[in-house]
């Protein structure tokens, strides 16, 4: 009798010691995880709304697909609204600029490699300069979209920049030598090509040149992170043009002192302001 009772005990522990089920469980544990999604609110940006502002809000959206490799360089002549455009493979392509509308115009291939310098005349946008490392530099004519010279190098270039001196209205060719600190400077009207002039302000290959022609002056980087200022008449530093005597008043060194260079230099509209950037 009690051998019999201790079996129907143990065996009704045996049966409370089983797993019970995990209904309750997983009902808990849902709704739970129901309430945590209902209490987590959607992030939100602070300047979500600033954001929205600053989309363009144009009627008309459309793609190119005319170069058919990367894009390089990008500029808007002044006064003539030309949109002007280069890509890696060495093509050049003119675009008008109209009031609701930008449409195709003419297209070349100056070079047959990767462009190093394109050059705008930033006065009157009336010409557009392009050179590679065959040693040659192109010259166009934006207003008839046609290229109107040829110049021969005996160099490799690297960057180029149109200038204009203050004493006459003939532009000026700037092109910088890829191997050596030195910069030429051409007529990019002369069929000859004859080198006018060459300037020596850096210690080492100039990566970068911007014209200011409100106030006729240069500004040049080289790769070592330094700038010069110089002007567009006497190829030297441009006193009367500026309020300092000596670069170590100003934040010029910042680049060499961070040990780069800048790859772009941009003037505001009234040529009293520039920004720099570089990686």
């Amino acid at each position: 009798f009690f051998s019999s009772i201790s079996l129907s005990v143990a065996s009704s522990r045996n049966m409370d010691d089983r797993p019970q089920p995990i209904t309750e469980l997983a009902t808990t544990s849902a709704s739970s995880s129901s309430e945590e999604h209902v209490a987590k609110k959607r992030k939100t940006s602070d300047f979500a709304q600033l954001y929205a502002n600053a989309l363009p809000c144009g009627q008309m959206y459309e793609k190119s697909y005319m170069h058919t490799d990367t894009v390089t360089h990008v500029f808007v002549t002044p006064k003539t609204d030309f949109l002007v455009t280069c890509s890696i493979d060495g093509h050049l392509k003119f675009w008008k600029k109209l009031p609701i509308d930008i449409i195709f115009v003419k297209h070349y291939r100056p070079h047959l490699g990767l462009m190093s310098g394109v050059a705008v005349s930033c006065w009157d946008g009336q010409l557009v300069c392009t050179t590679s490392e065959d040693q040659s530099v192109k010259v166009f004519d934006v207003i008839n979209f046609d290229m109107i010279n040829m110049i021969r190098l005996d160099f490799v270039p690297g960057v180029i920049e149109l200038v204009c001196p203050s004493a006459h209205p003939k532009p000026r060719l700037v092109v910088a030598d890829r191997q050596s600190p030195k910069m030429a400077v051409y007529d990019p009207n002369d069929g000859q090509g004859t080198k006018l002039q060459t300037v020596e302000l850096h210690s080492a290959p100039v990566k970068v040149i911007r014209f200011n022609p409100h106030y006729h002056t240069v500004v040049s980087a080289s790769s070592d992170g330094m700038l010069e200022y110089w002007s567009s008449d006497t190829y030297k530093f441009s006193e009367q043009a500026v309020r300092f005597s000596t670069k170590l008043d100003t934040h010029l060194y910042e680049f060499a002192k961070n040990r780069t260079y800048p790859y772009t230099i941009d003037f505001n509209r009234t040529g009293t302001m520039f920004a720099m950037w570089s990686k």
